[in-house]
């Protein structure tokens, strides 16, 4: 399984997940300091499928891939930005192949192929621990 830990770089702030202008300062430094699966928004007008090609490129620099029908996970929780009220992710879930070679980019600290049975939900950042156990990637809330 590919992870990635994001900097604080202008790109998560102002393409891939504009929602981190909202953290307060702790809750920001946890997302640099924990996994992420690579990906971001579907942008409006945008099928899950094409939005899978412009962020294979756009953070990873993959043109040439395979990727399995998607599927979609949702989850309606609440909010850890504005407490008090609930908040819904929609989650567009592929499995890619690619014989590119997949290389570190300034907007990542680390991007590693790793076990997942190694890491918990508390190892990654926002909702993304919920969702790798949803998938079964992980098996322990950790």
């Amino acid at each position: 399984m590919l992870l990635v830990k994001p900097t604080n770089r202008r790109k998560w702030l102002t393409e891939w997940s504009p929602n981190i202008r909202l953290m307060n300062q702790e809750r920001l430094k946890k997302f640099t300091k924990s996994w992420l699966f690579p990906g971001g928004y579907v942008r409006e007008g945008e099928a899950p499928e094409e939005a899978l090609k412009r962020i294979l490129k756009e953070q990873l620099g993959i043109k040439s891939f395979s990727a399995g029908p998607g599927k979609l996970y949702n989850f309606y929780d609440p909010s850890n930005i504005f407490p008090g009220n609930m908040h819904w992710d929609y989650c567009f879930v592929f499995k890619v192949k690619t014989n590119e070679e997949i290389r570190k980019r300034p907007w990542f600290s680390s991007i590693e192929f790793v076990d997942p049975r190694d890491f918990g939900r508390d190892d990654f950042t926002s909702a993304q621990g919920d969702l790798a156990l949803a998938i079964g990637l992980i098996g322990s809330r950790k």
